[in-house]
């Protein structure tokens, strides 16, 4: 079943639930950040739905903070659009439907391959060894996770799409794709309950990694474009089918 097709008050349990994981286990990560990362992630999967209310007393006392950085967290969260204040009416969510999503894959994509074209043109062979290093650690963090039993849950460190965004340093570009790269790490953490997608995944983002060490720009477009497209596949398939295991952040 859907999430989307869930009874209000099932959906709003599962919201709850992983608001309570804050409080169970603050991590590093600041307070506000976190209830953001949960609110995007249920919005994006339908739990929280169009101009449903998001309460910041009752969100404060489920997490166990005061309402300062639930505050912060609707701030931030209305500035990417996705939820809106009224005036003694309070904080409502703004619903995210199939057409946002392929929305930002497809500024993702244009974002990417202008990155991956600056770094063709300008970076040297030696800085581009980070991004093999980056792939290598990958792997083996794909290994320990199917050892293990970690499928779906968020390793930390750099993803490959931030590498190549820190490698290429151009500051206005940059700006823009850090717009976009909570959305697309929230639909990589959606897409990570699957160990086949993530070595699916690997596996693109090593012919992306080639075609830029051969500075062919016309195969990066390519391998750019089927990434991509993959992902976006996934991901809907996750959201229409509830295929995904609600770990949360």
């Amino acid at each position: 079943m859907r999430f989307k097709d869930m009874e209000q008050q099932e959906r709003l349990t599962l919201f709850e639930d992983e608001l309570k994981k804050i409080k169970q286990n603050r991590g590093y990560e600041p307070v506000r950040n976190q209830i953001v990362d949960i609110i995007r992630k249920c919005v994006i999967l339908g739990i929280l739905q169009d101009d449903e209310q998001l309460r910041e007393e009752s969100i404060a006392s489920t997490v166990g903070v005061s309402r300062v950085p639930v505050r912060e967290a609707m701030r931030m969260l209305e500035a990417e659009g996705l939820v809106y204040s009224t005036p003694h009416m309070g904080t409502r969510v703004v619903g995210f439907e199939d057409g946002d999503i392929q929305e930002i894959f497809r500024i993702r994509k244009m974002l990417e391959s202008l990155i991956c074209d600056y770094i063709i043109e300008e970076v040297s062979d030696e800085k581009l060894m980070d991004g093999k290093r980056l792939l290598d650690e990958t792997a083996e963090r794909i290994e320990i996770a199917e050892n293990y039993s970690l499928i779906g849950k968020d390793w930390g460190g750099l993803s490959f799409n931030q590498r190549l965004n820190e490698v290429c340093a151009k500051r206005r570009l940059g700006a823009l794709y850090s717009q976009y790269d909570q959305y697309i790490r929230t639909f990589r953490i959606i897409n990570s309950t699957s160990l086949e997608r993530r070595k699916e995944a690997l596996n693109e983002h090593r012919i992306i990694w080639n075609a830029i060490v051969a500075r062919d720009k016309e195969k990066v477009h390519a391998a750019i474009e089927l990434h991509s497209n993959n992902s976006y596949k996934h991901l809907i398939a996750k959201v229409e089918n509830g295929q995904t295991d609600f770990n949360g952040l």
